[in-house]
């Protein structure tokens, strides 16, 4: 099924037909929205998506949440300082 957009809206169709197993796949995760609603009933969830750099951004959300926490306080409290936020943003990219 091609979606483009978040399935939150789809979820309540989709949880129904989830029953507990050892593992659910998610084949086109996307924001990861079924991913995580379905992890509470598996033991294993496998997530995928042809963005590499979203499900980069995941592993290291799962693998380090502090560290990109205290990242984003850091990158966004020196844009929010900044005397010309854009120029900032331009730089950190």
């Amino acid at each position: 099924m091609w979606w483009s957009g978040s399935k939150r809206r789809l979820l309540p169709s989709y949880l129904p037909h989830f029953t507990e197993d050892k593992t659910f796949i998610d084949l086109f995760a996307g924001s990861f929205i079924v991913s995580q609603h379905a992890s509470p009933l598996y033991s294993r969830v496998v997530s995928n998506d042809n963005n590499e750099e979203l499900v980069r951004a995941i592993r290291h959300l799962q693998d380090d949440p502090s560290g990109v926490i205290a990242a984003y306080e850091s990158w966004s409290a020196g844009f929010l300082g900044a005397e010309d936020p854009k120029e900032f943003y331009k730089g950190t990219m």
